[in-house]
């Protein structure tokens, strides 16, 4: 699922991209509902791998470097390859500050007095850090359900506070943005999971049956007439939850017939690229744009030289970033943890 949430978000600003540059292409906003559903299965992950995790400081210094392991490296590497490489690959002028913000993962104004760090579509990252900081400090006294609990308290309260504008400050405003909520729906979903016996496989279809016939008419008539976070979370949110859910539920009840679902290799390959692929696909874009500045190729060409632009990107930065960092940061992680 996260590689089609990858590619939802791609497509997205690959329409965006063709109309800029003079193509008739439709626009694709339901593509943007990729972050969505990245964030409900980030709550889902993130209850169902800690099940078994201790109440310590270690076992919290433990999950949260993992997170960073999974996250940091590359986000940097793209960060600095942007700064490095501006105005090319940074649309507006950026200070010393702003980019600071941006490596430390903090909110700071930076286009349109909107909330993005330097890497612009990066902005999900800063909610994806932000869950992870105080999920992970509230496992050291709390079960991972207690945990989402109290997380859910607290977010719903800071999203009432932002939606009375109690504060301007940035990061106020950024983290009672009611998109962080959909961390608690994915969370809610993987504790009834791990809680619950398999159901019928029948039922976990119509869910995921159901999440897709919602998301259009919600997409048409509620996000899209009114663009409010606190809209999409019920446009959008809700149906990634339905889909999220019946998805690990209809995986579950296979597992319990002792069946498996069918194995298609380029879902998994993609699942696998889904990260440096949702970061560095406009950067790719950009270059695409600028290596064949002057021509105006036609339509399927264009976008089939954008999108393979964007797939090569992924693979490289995978292939020498990702992969290498993540395996060199578990060996020193397990090394410091398992040391006397």
């Amino acid at each position: 699922m996260r590689g089609i949430a990858a590619l939802l978000v791609v497509f997205h600003h690959l329409s965006n991209t063709g109309r800029e540059h003079g193509y008739n292409w439709p626009p694709f906003l339901i593509g943007a509902f990729g972050v969505d559903l990245f964030f409900v299965i980030s709550g889902f992950l993130m209850v169902c791998v800690t099940q078994k995790q201790g109440q310590s400081w270690s076992a919290t210094a433990g999950f949260l470097a993992r997170r960073a392991l999974r996250i940091v490296p590359l986000y940097w590497v793209v960060t600095l390859i942007c700064v490095l490489n501006a105005p090319l690959l940074i649309s507006v002028p950026v200070n010393a500050w702003q980019i600071v913000c941006s490596f430390l993962f903090l909110p700071t104004p930076i286009k349109d007095d909107l909330l993005f760090p330097v890497v612009l579509q990066g902005w999900t990252l800063l909610y994806e850090m932000y869950f992870y900081l105080l999920f992970g400090l509230a496992l050291r006294w709390l079960s991972p359900a207690r945990a989402l609990a109290c997380l859910a308290g607290f977010f719903a309260i800071s999203v009432l506070f932002g939606l009375l504008k109690i504060s301007t400050l940035p990061a106020f405003v950024f983290y009672s943005d009611p998109i962080i909520l959909e961390f608690i729906i994915g969370g809610v979903i993987g504790v009834v999971y791990c809680r619950s016996q398999p159901v019928r496989a029948n039922l976990a279809l119509l869910l995921i049956g159901l999440g897709l016939i919602l998301l259009w008419p919600l997409t048409e008539w509620g996000f899209k007439a009114n663009p409010h976070h606190l809209v999409r979370l019920a446009a959008w949110g809700i149906p990634a939850g339905m889909l999220v859910a019946g998805c690990v539920f209809y995986e579950k009840a296979l597992r319990s017939q002792r069946r498996a679902l069918p194995t298609i290799n380029w879902l998994i390959l993609l699942g696998s690229w889904s990260y440096p692929l949702y970061l560095s696909h406009i950067m790719a874009f950009v270059l695409v744009k600028t290596a064949i500045l002057g021509f105006h190729p036609p339509s399927l060409l264009y976008a089939t030289t954008l999108l393979g632009g964007a797939l090569l990107t992924a693979w490289l930065l995978h292939i020498s970033i990702e992969r290498p960092s993540h395996k060199m940061g578990r060996q020193a992680l397990n090394a410091y943890l398992n040391s006397p």
